[in-house]
């Protein structure tokens, strides 16, 4: 586990699993976790348990009667505050404590990888869903709106191809940072990365746009509007210029190729964000709410995130408004950061912790992982 002010000191090779000859971490499959059951907080017992003590809706508008007795129903929410069980394959290494390095076990296993696209895989991360009944109770039906917005472009502007094997290196690469640095100083918390390279976590490329596209095809309407919010969030607490180059026919995948020319041009493909269900993903079976990860790639003297993905289950949909925010953004912030390069960690006043349903926002943990993750090094090579 990383704090402020702590080396990064990786194991030895952490990049000997899961690289190829050639610089690539291979595609691996979305992970999933078998959550253990823990007492929900005070004041909120577990839905289904009966007796006079159990939770009762008082003072809730009747649109929220027959979603309310169906979730008491639901026996999957008996787990609803659960931790996953650390011993799940996770393809990448972490730090455990300053003194010692930890590979989770059994190994994990490797995907094949496609022909068609010898560059990248992705690393993936799961949550445990969150309690409806608890987040309803607690915080109420209060209306917040997306206020913070990220630059938006238009996808009509695409780079001409010159390759039909890899971008050109360093497109859009500047040589200095495209924004300020974001300090940790004050920022107490804990944090932790999902990869190292050389003693130093993997990161983003300050001095280029991190781009993005949504995929509205099972998504509310006010989905990309959301999402610009929490993606300003995460620019102002990286430092990182985040643009959204609006909407995609390309649907959320794991799957998806790192380069795709006829669909975006001669660069890398944006970071895409969008609903899917258990049927498209299996990891979003079960209790998982979304899934969120990055592909990184060696090439020359850089090493670095090039492209990534966010998917948020479907069921979040049918969820009501928690902390006043639609209930599925607890979800997207988690992913994003994800996404960004953080891991989980077993703070529970962190938004990154696994299955704890009382933080909303970013914590202070969050935060200063999220500046250390934003003051990486140019990657001209990518």
């Amino acid at each position: 586990m990383t704090t402020p002010g702590d080396p990064a000191i990786p194991p030895s090779n952490p990049w000997d699993s899961g690289r190829d000859d050639d610089g690539v971490v291979e595609r691996r499959e979305p992970q999933s976790w078998s959550p253990e059951p823990l007492v929900p907080p005070r004041g909120v017992p577990v839905p289904g348990t009966g007796g006079q003590d159990s939770w009762t809706p008082e003072n809730v508008d009747v649109q929220w009667t027959a979603m309310e007795q169906q979730l008491r129903d639901d026996e999957s929410l008996a787990r609803a505050f659960a931790r996953y069980e650390r011993e799940a394959d996770r393809p990448r290494t972490r730090r455990q404590r300053p003194e010692a390095w930890h590979v989770p076990s059994p190994a994990t296993s490797r995907a094949p990888r496609r022909d068609s696209s010898p560059l990248t895989g992705f690393l993936v991360i799961v949550i445990v869903v969150v309690s409806l009944i608890a987040g309803y109770s607690r915080w109420g039906p209060n209306r917040v709106d997306p206020s913070l917005t990220v630059p938006m472009s238009d996808l009509a502007d695409m780079p001409r191809v010159t390759s039909r094997l890899r971008p050109p290196a360093g497109f859009e690469e500047q040589r200095e940072r495209l924004l300020p640095a974001v300090s940790t100083q004050g920022l107490v918390g804990t944090y932790e990365f999902l990869n190292y390279h050389d003693q130093m976590p993997v990161t983003w490329s300050p001095c280029r746009p991190l781009r993005v596209v949504v995929d509205t095809a099972r998504a509310p309407q006010d989905f990309v509007d959301w999402v610009s919010h929490v993606l300003a969030e995460a620019s102002e607490l990286t430092g990182l210029q985040i643009i959204l180059d609006g909407t995609t026919s390309e649907r959320v995948s794991f799957e998806r190729e790192a380069y795709q020319p006829d669909q975006y041009g001669g660069r890398w493909a944006p970071v895409i964000i969008g609903f899917a269900d258990e049927a498209e993903m299996p990891g979003l079976a079960g209790t998982i709410a979304g899934l969120g990860g990055s592909s990184a790639l060696e090439f020359g003297g850089s090493v670095g995130y090039v492209t990534g993905a966010v998917a948020i289950d479907t069921t979040m949909l049918d969820y009501p408004r928690y902390a006043g925010e639609p209930g599925y953004v607890q979800v997207l912030r988690h992913e994003v950061g994800h996404m960004l390069g953080l891991d989980h960690v077993e703070d529970t006043d962190a938004l990154m912790h696994p299955s704890d349903s009382t933080r909303t926002s970013w914590g202070p943990g969050d935060r200063a992982g999220l500046a250390v993750l934003g003051s990486g090094e140019c990657q001209p090579d990518l």
